[in-house]
């Protein structure tokens, strides 16, 4: 039998009979006593048993089955029973099996990437949203600021092109509304004879009113703009006043006066008034409406540094002293050419 060296742990063959007796080692000379061997150790008996989460094959002692073992795969622990080659059995065998504790669930990094990438997502919708509304504001602004310098067009009304720009509050007294389209300062056009158009040297204020007759049945004399009657202006307004009906111009001296506005009637009228006036606060224009509807008398009042470039404005009503104040035009020129009632 072959036995080794408690010192060199050489090994060497000795006959059976040395057992409990003495011998010496060949290699290092030790003498020691030749003990029993012991009994190899036998393998335990197992059997295969299947995982019934990940269906990984598991060595299971015999003495182990019927009893809670765990998966060396995916870490599960269940009760272990016997396998059978009947897949009936087998089945039921694998619905009987008793999960004592579920294995660790890892959260993935993909998981992780995903609900990163979702946030992004939605971040990115946002800012893109806020600058969309942010860039739709600006233009919208621009536009806005666009018009408020080039102003409305003052030009005689065109077929299907009627002045854009109205009040949102009218002057209204019995049958007769007035409203102030624009006001503006500029320079008229005057035509010498046989010759062509050009600018003329004194500057004058244009100032539109629509007027619309709201009787259904009567006639709305607007010769009074020359005469005690109808609608008239009631100030010191000299020199000669523009009248634009419809896509028809004619020029207004006090002897003339334009045709009457028809029932339901609307017209565009623009006045020319050429009147240089020094620096003052306030520009007030006074229509008499007494004689149209029997009530009080209409007053324009306009700021003097608001009369260039009106774009559409609230409107003011004041009926103390039996007027009504119009107050509110937009635009930024601090002189008036313009003379009625001064007011500082």
């Amino acid at each position: 039998m072959k036995i080794s060296c408690p010192m060199c742990k050489s090994q060497f063959l000795v006959a059976k009979e040395s057992i409990g007796k003495k011998v010496q080692c060949k290699k290092c000379a030790t003498v020691f006593l030749v003990g029993r061997p012991k009994p190899a150790n036998q393998a335990p008996d197992t059997v295969r048993v299947a995982c019934p989460h990940c269906n990984a094959a598991c060595r299971v002692a015999k003495e182990n089955i019927g009893k809670h073992v765990r998966c060396k795969s995916c870490e599960l622990i269940f009760q272990a029973s016997l396998p059978t080659h009947n897949t009936e059995k087998r089945q039921e065998q694998q619905e009987k099996v008793i999960v004592v504790a579920a294995p660790p669930q890892h959260r993935s990094a993909d998981n992780r990437t995903n609900g990163w990438k979702a946030v992004a997502a939605l971040t990115l919708v946002f800012f893109i949203g806020y600058f969309a509304g942010r860039e739709h504001l600006r233009w919208t602004l621009a536009t806005a600021i666009e018009r408020a310098f080039s102003g409305p067009t003052d030009e005689p009304n065109q077929r299907n092109n009627p002045i854009p720009f109205t009040l949102r509050q009218a002057i209204r007294s019995g049958d007769v509304e007035v409203g102030v389209t624009f006001a503006r300062i500029d320079q008229a056009l005057v035509k010498p004879a046989g010759g062509t158009p050009v600018k003329a040297g004194n500057k004058f204020l244009k100032l539109g009113l629509r007027i619309t007759n709201l009787h259904e049945r009567k006639e709305l004399p607007i010769r009074s703009l020359v005469s005690p009657t109808g609608l008239s202006l009631t100030d010191d307004v000299e020199n000669r006043i523009a009248i634009f009906r419809g896509d028809r111009r004619h020029v207004e001296t006090w002897n003339s006066a334009p045709p009457p506005l028809k029932p339901e009637e609307i017209t565009e009228t623009v006045l020319l008034c050429e009147v240089p006036l020094p620096k003052t606060q306030y520009i007030q224009l006074t229509i008499d409406l007494s004689e149209c509807s029997g009530e009080v008398l209409a007053v324009c009042r306009i700021p003097a540094a608001q009369i260039q470039g009106f774009l559409g404005t609230e409107a003011e009503i004041d009926a103390r002293d039996g007027r009504i104040l119009l107050i509110g035009l937009s635009a930024d020129l601090g002189w008036s050419a313009f003379r009625c009632n001064c007011i500082d």
